[in-house]
């Protein structure tokens, strides 16, 4: 199949046309190998020399935009304009937040289940850090101005940016931390190879506009983490640690971006789990280690996150408090819009089968806190630094003082064991294949791994017409609280808002993301894929978005079933975590990514 693809390339004259061929090639070869599909149907696919799965192309720009697709995709929205409740005031609207949550979910799903043949549209966003440089002092410190650089660069693409968008544009999102930007295409990539090409030239002009915006003393390189974060002196302005919303030993709440919403969320997880977060990662210990420093706090709880559990000795610990150190963290995010509902749900389960290993191909995160860490990727720093669980929920006897009389608020009383932080692999697959009458996908042996639900929006669920996989998905991300509540948008219409809904799905920060289409928008069904770390480079960012995209090509067109035991993708996400994974972990995977034809009728076939 790859010498005939070839053999047709060199007959074109159009170097880029052979370019799109070659990589179209390699697209059907990956297929062949999985045993997935025939030379014939390979011939067939590479003859289209698109990326379809199944439906027609994209969208033209002008419908993109007329459908209000523009920097919506990623499903991130706008941050809402209004007064965040604190966590003792939001505390009696925690129920009515859930309840009607789960009844605005409900109408969209009911609206949209039939929706189908939405065009292939997807995007990838990277954030940006903000880093001062002193060459003379040789000092590198996080520069503070990323509100200021936000508003320039979105006055510059409102200026300078072409209304007929006939070229690359970029689109500009506030970030967690006050030195970070997000950027994104301003319109999404479609379905053909040729959208394949346009996203390094994307990250390449993002990055121009935004040294544009920078003082001359100042650099934007895509880090996933600051190493210094939380040393001596980090900052530009600097400041004093501490604060009201973190009460961080080591860092300021002038990181926290100035937007409300940020700081209430910084101080309400806090609140609700009744202490300052407690993030402990293992230092790297070698001959040239101080063994006799004080690296942290001691304690007796063993700290689990994404399956992984680190016993050593607390003082051989990095220890950090505060949500910057996990949520100031960048990375580089995928999100596809799928033909419609059953695709999007497929689509979902199969890539986070992948999320361990591309976690551990793009691991990024080998310096933590100014120290080398014994872990290579940050996503079990993150899950630490938003962990709202209470002690009980953490599995500890002891209910903390400052949650006293509270609890009843909360969900599942603010008791119910929940295995995991908000941020987190996930816990069941969505997808109802054949309802579950296909051994090779009957979820029922999949999921295997415990996953708490809220039983009363799981009733209310299967009530409302939602099948049980996933009303148990759903269900399972309302055991957690809403985190920000605004005042003025509470009491809101079930049938015309998604607010309540988005307000605990977008906190449930997982491997992957299931999206439904927002309210009153012309967005179909999408998938998120989350895990992948930053990279230094434009080139390498793009090679992982659009490799992201070839899988979800290949895994459409050629119906693979990448299922294993959520149990199995756990232990995957802790070796992902383990120094040097990418060349010396072992992940569990699928032998038999289709169907046997050796296989009874009956039978599973499973092989990991």
């Amino acid at each position: 199949c790859l010498e005939e693809c070839c053999e047709r390339a060199k007959g074109d004259p159009t170097e880029t046309w052979r370019q799109m061929r070659l990589l179209s090639a390699l697209v059907c070869l990956l297929a062949v190998l999985a045993r997935g599909c025939s030379s014939s149907q390979a011939r067939r696919v590479c003859a289209r020399g698109d990326l379809r799965a199944g439906g027609p192309g994209v969208l033209s720009r002008g419908v993109a935009k007329h459908h209000g697709i523009v920097g919506r995709l990623r499903g991130g929205g706008l941050l809402v304009v209004g007064t965040p409740l604190e966590w003792p005031d939001s505390l009696p609207h925690l129920g009515y937040v859930r309840e009607h949550g789960v009844l605005q979910f409900i109408h969209q799903y009911n609206e949209h289940k039939e929706r189908e043949c939405d065009k292939l549209l997807w995007g990838e966003e990277l954030e940006y850090p903000i880093l001062k440089v002193d060459r003379e002092k040789k000092t590198v410190k996080l520069s503070l101005r990323g509100a200021e650089v936000l508003e320039c660069l979105r006055e510059k693409e409102e200026a300078h940016g072409r209304s007929d968008n006939r070229k690359e544009a970029c689109a500009w999102h506030p970030e967690y931390g006050s030195w970070m930007v997000e950027g994104t295409p301003r319109l999404p990539f479609g379905g053909f190879v040729r959208d394949l090409r346009r996203v390094e030239l994307s990250l390449r002009l993002r990055r121009k506009r935004i040294l544009s915006a920078l003082q001359k003393d100042e650099i934007a390189p895509t880090v996933t983490a600051f190493p210094l974060m939380g040393t001596t002196d980090f900052t530009d302005p600097p400041f004093e640690a501490g604060g009201p919303a973190a009460e961080s030993s080591y860092c300021s709440d002038a990181l926290i971006n100035p937007h409300p919403r940020f700081g209430t969320l910084t101080a309400n997880i806090r609140k609700r789990r009744g202490e300052k977060v407690n993030i402990k990662v293992p230092l790297y210990m070698d001959e040239n280690t101080n063994k006799g420093k004080d690296w942290g706090e001691e304690g007796e709880e063993v700290l689990r996150a994404s399956g992984l559990e680190w016993h050593a000795p607390r003082k051989e610990m990095i220890h950090m408090d505060a949500m910057c150190f996990g949520m100031g963290m960048c990375c580089v995010q995928v999100t596809f819009q799928c033909r419609d509902i059953f695709e999007s749900r497929h689509l979902y389960d199969q890539l986070a089968v992948l999320t361990p290993i591309m976690l551990s191909l793009s691991a990024a995160t080998p310096i933590l806190k100014g120290h080398l860490a014994d872990t290579d990727v940050r996503w079990a720093t993150i899950a630490a630094s938003v962990d709202d669980r209470t002690m009980q929920e953490r599995g500890l006897d002891l209910c903390s003082v400052k949650n006293k009389g509270h609890t009843q608020w909360m969900a599942g009383g603010g008791a119910r064991p929940l295995p995991k932080s908000r941020y987190e692999s996930i816990s069941c697959y969505i997808c109802n294949c054949k309802h579950g009458q296909d051994p090779t996908s009957n979820l029922d042996k999949y999921n295997d791994v415990h996953c708490p639900i809220d039983e009363a929006s799981y009733a209310t669920l299967r009530a409302g017409g939602v099948d049980e996989p996933l009303a148990r998905h759903i269900a399972h991300l309302f055991v957690r609280d809403p985190l920000v509540i605004f005042s003025e948008r509470i009491h809101i219409p079930d049938t015309t808002s998604t607010d309540h809904f988005e307000n605990i799905q977008s906190t449930n920060w997982q491997t992957v993301r299931w999206k439904p289409p927002p309210a009153g928008s012309g967005i179909g069904w999408r998938v998120e894929f989350r895990s992948m770390e930053a990279q230094l480079t434009d080139f390498e960012n793009a090679a992982f978005s659009v490799m992201t995209v070839l899988i979800s090509r290949v895994l459409l067109a050629f119906r693979l079933n990448l299922y294993i035991p959520l149990s199995k993708v756990d232990e995957n996400m802790a070796t992902a975590h383990k120094r040097l994974s990418v060349v010396e972990g072992k992940f569990w995977f699928r032998k038999h990514m289709a169907r046997p034809d050796n296989l009874a009728e009956g039978e599973g076939g499973d092989d990991f």
